[in-house]
């Protein structure tokens, strides 16, 4: 009995006589399991597929929060070297788009997550990772069940629990596993949702034990206090939170001053507010004290935007950080006006260098008990062009930029409350801000 042997040959038909740039073309549509095969397969296609074509593909990284796609990309760094060229890495957690998501728990991820981090640990460059950002999608929806308001609804709590969530277990396994990160990004680009406040606060006293904080460099974050966090605490017997946006605002600018006591190296600070709690008009219950302090030693920019705050607490803050470069957008005062703002960025005094002001406004009475419509800033800026609006008002411009030695001429600024003129473009411009900064920016009223 005769046995026969199968010998692979190759063949011009073989891939290993297709060219670089072919190879490099499949390897954008294979995992990072089915790429480390690939370079397996022979010497003549592991030459071809170089480390310089793996860059692109490996160093900006975005994962599924999923069994299978965290242990196949632990499997692809642990074993070659391609852990070394990732320097961007998304978590993304994916929920249903039609309403029926349950309550998430994800606690069953964190082995996984440490195990992944430990990894990234291990084979990259001086045992840290250079970016990390948490994201929030939405599945795919048929139209028909999105038109149901109820579900819009239910889709947006089920993206503000399904954030804390994973912010959580993210925590949990950087704490675990010791990586160190130097740019963190929380939600910042996630639309109508922002990482609960209250989830935020209740680790901070776990990142003084966590590196991801000592190394930091950049950090930058949406955050909002959610309606179902008051339904939760109601149903388990605990005290729901209290306040209303500019307590909340007030809570999360004074837990960031506490944080500078760990986070020494911090450089950049970028920070949203998603409004989708309560207003007031009344005077904060919190507020910072002039005895708050901030230990950020190397802090060049801070940018803040949909702030909800009164004048004295923005302007303590400020002083408190004290970076050379600052971005204020889309925020409002809920007291006071912006003359001492603007006075302490053009003060020879303050370090500020650096500003770039757009969309403010501030309210024109702050007479407890009588509600008044927020006014928007328009600055006094001679020779350069006016707005137009509706009713033939000419105003200055409602952003104003900057630096050198202009930034310390006086500002001069207008708060007017005005019509839109083409209505149609202002509509869209409102819609987009509200996806941004929540439903409570709603600056239709503010005109």
């Amino acid at each position: 009995m005769s046995s026969s042997t199968t010998t692979y040959r190759i063949t011009k038909h073989s891939p290993e006589f297709l060219p670089v740039e072919l190879v490099s073309k499949i390897m954008t549509h294979l995992g990072p399991h089915d790429i480390l095969s690939l370079r397996l397969t022979s010497r003549a296609l592991e030459s071809k597929v170089s480390l310089r074509d793996f860059t692109p593909l490996f160093t900006y990284k975005a994962i599924e929060l999923d069994q299978r796609r965290l242990e196949t990309m632990e499997y692809v760094i642990s074993h070659s070297n391609l852990g070394r060229l990732l320097q961007h890495c998304t978590l993304i957690a994916v929920l249903p788009g039609d309403g029926t998501c349950t309550r998430p728990n994800f606690d069953e991820y964190v082995p996984l997550l440490t195990k992944l981090f430990l990894s990234i640990k291990q084979h990259c460059p001086g045992g840290k990772l250079p970016s990390l950002c948490l994201n929030v999608d939405v599945g795919p929806k048929t139209p028909t069940e999105w038109l149901f308001e109820g579900v819009a609804l239910r889709v947006k709590r089920d993206k503000a629990r399904t954030a804390a969530e994973l912010f959580k277990v993210t925590m949990a396994a950087l704490h675990e596993s010791q990586l160190s990160i130097e740019q963190l990004d929380l939600f910042s680009n996630v639309l109508e949702c922002g990482l609960a406040l209250s989830a935020f606060l209740k680790l901070t006293p776990q990142f003084a034990s966590t590196p991801v904080f000592s190394s930091l460099k950049e950090f930058g974050g949406k955050f909002s206090l959610h309606p179902w966090e008051r339904e939760e605490a109601i149903s388990e017997g605990a005290p729901p939170p209290s306040g209303c946006n500019q307590d909340h605002v007030i809570k999360l600018l004074r837990a960031l001053l506490k944080m500078s006591a760990f986070a020494p190296e911090l450089e950049s600070l970028y920070i949203l507010w998603y409004a989708n709690g309560e207003d007031s008009r009344d005077e904060p219950k919190v507020q910072i004290r002039e005895g708050d302090i901030s230990k950020f030693k190397c802090l060049k920019e801070c940018s803040l935007h949909g702030l909800m705050i009164p004048e004295q607490d923005l302007l303590r803050f400020m002083k408190a950080v004290r970076p050379t470069t600052w971005t204020i957008t889309d925020s409002f005062l809920s007291h006071g006006t912006w003359a001492s703002i603007h006075g302490y960025l053009t003060s020879a005094d303050s370090p500020v260098t650096y500003y770039h002001l757009d969309a403010n406004y501030e309210r024109v009475s702050a007479n407890p008990g009588f509600w008044y419509p927020p006014y928007q800033v328009h600055y006094n800026m001679p020779g350069e062009p006016k707005i137009e609006y509706r009713d033939k008002k000419m105003a200055g411009p409602y952003t104003l930029t900057r630096h050198g030695s202009k930034a310390k001429e006086e500002i001069r600024y207008e708060a007017l409350r005005v019509e839109r003129k083409h209505v149609e473009e202002f509509r869209r411009w409102n819609n987009d801000k509200r996806l941004e900064y929540g439903p409570n920016t709603d600056y239709s009223f503010r005109y």
